[in-house]
């Protein structure tokens, strides 16, 4: 009978972390949709709230420079995440219009997101955008 108490608490601890990562994953799901949904109107101030840089803190973009940014479209190509759900990799294809330069240009941005567990959230830790 021990033996298959056991068994039992080895199967809820597996399933357990299966739903929290899984849980996880929804929430990179939402933070990303609501990225791409900043950066499409153009509102970089709150993308960049979903962004922290691990080696120097948060440090604000140029936003006088952004304000002649203009994202006009932007797909998610590839979405990796570690075994353990609390890193991710999201490869996205963004293509913007810089009145600046009177041009439209396509850049390939590798993301860096990072599950905090004391915050309960997903951070990105590469970065906005570098728009030339």
């Amino acid at each position: 009978m021990a033996k298959y108490i056991l068994h039992f608490c080895v199967l809820l601890l597996i399933g357990c972390a299966t739903f929290e990562g899984a849980q996880r994953m929804n929430l990179l799901e939402e933070m990303s949709l609501a990225y791409k949904d900043a950066l499409i109107s153009s509102n970089y101030r709150a993308a960049n709230k979903l962004v922290r840089n691990k080696e120097t803190g948060h440090q604000d973009p140029d936003f006088n420079h952004l304000k002649n940014v203009t994202v006009t479209s932007y797909e998610l190509l590839e979405k990796t995440a570690s075994s353990d759900n609390l890193e991710a990799q999201l490869t996205v294809e963004i293509r913007y219009f810089h009145a600046d330069y009177l041009r439209v240009t396509t850049l390939v941005d590798e993301q860096q997101w990072e599950y905090d567990k004391k915050d309960g959230r997903w951070y990105l830790v590469s970065g906005l955008p570098d728009f030339r």
